[in-house]
């Protein structure tokens, strides 16, 4: 007989069970990086059966899954109801704006703000616009309680704490408005660059200190063409590569471009030897870095020269040019290299608006010109020309030396005119290389060929361009200059005018050759002018302000009408001698948003002293600016941002 025990048959199996499912092998859910990238199944083992396979034990890693902790209803509430009323606070302190940008702003700045709205809101309740804020906070580092208001304060009071950033990356090669040395992003902030009285920045501090209602604080926050956050700069190489995956050559052709630089840009900076450009190309016997970034730069001008302000092509061969162009590229010293980073700094980085990464660009052109011995000239130099069968049809490499060191001088004195900073020895007794050769003619009936009419307007741009650096200079190390000093000054840049030929002045016959640089050099005649007085006319603002029974000499009140008559002059000229291309726009608009601040801050202060004849007056020019740059819009890719810049400003009083 056999006997059965069900009672402990099913207790082994139960044990069996209890062992069973204290004995099984855990396993993870998780897959290890190397089999999720393979999309393969994995053992949850460390290493993985699939790694100890292939071999790659070291790679077999489990990341961290994130936690997901779970929020309940009234957590959500509460995180919405103190959202509601952070959001509330923010909107009664700043109401008119935008919270992205007020995140980037230091605790200091947030508190000039809140001042301004202070200011205006006991202007309401008083209803006078006439009546003073008794605040204690300075706005734009003056107070009440100072007697005189100091102009070299204003300017130095903000200057930059943590740097600028002019980097771009954006995928069709634009940015909001990086240039704050034309004040286009309306920017009084301490992220500017550093910028002396001759900028446009000053001009909107003493307009913004001088203003009872605070309209150009709130013109800042209120501009559309500001960056709102900060930049990232990662995964540069990536980015360039994609920019010159989506920014497409011109449609017009090498060619075409070529020919457009030499009719459009050449002659303001007849640096580069036409003749021995163009039997290079053809040639095409270089394939060198410098050469190569030349022609690139030449054909980035040309494609701006060529089309209208929506095109964008010129990026294409830009970005061509910084794949030739490093750090390493600055010892390959050539006179290639130096002209195709001159064009890069002198004139493209302005375009695009990035005038601070345009000043270091030309701050070392400039000391690879030296290194090159550009700036010093001996008769040992004429040796170094090629022989006579192969330089009859090209300049002398004499003659090119000169011409690239002056172009390099006025692009440099040209660009930084207007941003107040010192010209850290442009000029000197150092320099002793003689200006460019116009005394003869190589055409066989005696008449003045093309070639040598662009060497003349040189000639004398850079007579112009030798003045301009010492009023630079006397205006960065002081900027309010005397009555007598502007007088001599003055008189030193209308004599400079007076020696000037006809074919150089507006109003007399000359070829097609020398019209825009003609007209150009015009413009930045009464540029000069205005900003050589300017500062007086700032000066008289501030203090006009501060006491409405200030009174000016007869010399100073003298220099003030003189420096209107200027500016009036100065828009007349652009209006009646601007032409429809990008050349002629990009530096009217420049030029234009410069004068404009003249009758800007003429307005404010005349408001402030209860003249409505001088009101009158600067709103008729400030208007007269406004329908210029709307009928510009085309041709200059500043043009819409300058145009609303003027109009946040002059608003106020419309």
């Amino acid at each position: 007989f056999h006997t059965f025990s069900a009672t402990s048959a099913c207790t082994d199996h139960s044990a069996a069970q209890k062992e069973g499912r204290t004995t099984r092998t855990i396993h993870t859910i998780r897959a290890c990086g190397e089999c999720r990238r393979r999309k393969i199944k994995c053992d949850g083992t460390w290493p993985c059966g699939n790694c100890k396979w292939y071999k790659h034990d070291e790679q077999c890693k489990y990341t961290a899954r994130p936690s997901r902790a779970a929020q309940s209803q009234q957590t959500i509430r509460k995180l919405s109801s103190s959202l509601q009323q952070s959001q509330k606070v923010i909107d009664q302190l700043f109401p008119n704006a935008n919270v992205a940008q007020l995140g980037s702003l230091s605790r200091q700045d947030l508190l000039n703000m809140l001042s301004t709205d202070m200011t205006d809101s006991s202007a309401i309740e008083t209803a006078s616009p006439h009546t003073k804020s008794h605040s204690t906070t300075p706005v734009c580092g003056i107070t009440e309680e100072e007697d005189t208001p100091d102009l070299e304060a204003l300017v130095l009071q903000r200057s930059p704490e943590t740097g600028w950033d002019e980097r771009n990356t954006s995928p069709d090669g634009t940015a909001p408005v990086p240039d704050d040395v034309n004040a286009l992003s309306m920017s009084v902030s301490h992220r500017s660059s550093y910028l002396g009285v001759s900028s446009i920045t000053t001009s909107l501090r003493v307009i913004q200190a001088i203003s009872k209602s605070g309209s150009v604080e709130h013109a800042v926050c209120a501009n559309p063409f500001r960056s709102t956050g900060p930049k990232h700069h990662n995964l540069a190489v990536d980015h360039e590569d994609h920019v010159s995956t989506t920014i497409a050559p011109s449609p017009l052709g090498e060619a075409c471009l070529i020919d457009a630089y030499f009719s459009d840009v050449h002659p303001l900076i007849p640096m580069i030897d036409k003749a021995r450009f163009m039997v290079t190309l053809e040639t095409k016997t270089r394939v060198d870095e410098g050469w190569l970034a030349l022609l690139n730069m030449v054909l980035a001008m040309g494609s701006i020269a060529a089309s209208t302000a929506g095109d964008r092509s010129h990026v294409y061969y830009y970005n061509a040019v910084k794949r030739y162009i490093n750090l390493d590229f600055l010892g390959n010293g050539n006179i290639e290299v130096v002209q195709a980073l001159g064009l890069m700094g002198g004139l493209y980085l302005h375009y695009e608006s990035r005038p601070n990464m345009a000043n270091a660009v030309m701050g070392a052109v400039m000391r690879m010109a030296c290194a090159l011995g550009l700036h010093c000239e001996s008769d040992r130099i004429s040796a170094m020309n090629e022989p006579s069968s192969l330089s009859k049809p090209f300049l002398p490499l004499q003659e090119v030396r000169r011409r690239t060191w002056w172009s390099l001088f006025c692009l440099d004195t040209w660009a930084t005119t207007t941003m107040g900073r010192p010209s850290l020895g442009r000029i000197g007794s150092a320099v002793t290389v003689k200006p460019p050769d116009w005394s003869s003619a190589r055409s066989d009936d005696h008449t003045i060929d093309d070639d040598a009419v662009l060497a003349m307007i040189l000639h004398y741009e850079v007579s112009f361009c030798k003045i301009a650096t010492r009023i630079q200079d006397r205006l960065a190390e002081l900027p309010l200059l005397t009555t007598d000093q502007i007088a001599a000054f003055d008189s030193e840049l209308t004599s400079w005018q007076a020696t000037l030929p006809d074919v150089l002045r507006s109003g007399h016959s000359c070829s097609s050759t020398a019209l825009m640089p003609r007209t150009i050099m015009n413009w930045r005649y009464n540029n000069l002018r205005f900003l050589l007085y300017r500062p007086l006319l700032l000066d008289h603002a501030l203090r006009s302000y501060l006491d409405p029974n200030t009174k000016l000499s007869e010399e100073q009140l003298q220099c003030a009408a003189t420096c209107r008559e200027i500016v009036t002059q100065a828009i007349t000229d652009i209006r009646l001698e601007w032409c429809p291309t990008q050349m002629f726009g990009w530096h009217a608009v420049w030029l234009l948003f410069q004068a404009s601040m003249a009758p800007l801050v003429t307005l404010f202060s005349a408001f402030n002293r209860h003249e409505p004849a001088e009101m009158q007056i600067a709103q008729a020019e400030i208007e007269n600016v406004i329908e210029l740059l709307g009928d510009m819009s085309s041709y200059s890719v500043a043009a819409p941002k300058t145009k609303y810049a003027i109009e946040r400003i002059y608003g106020y009083f419309r």
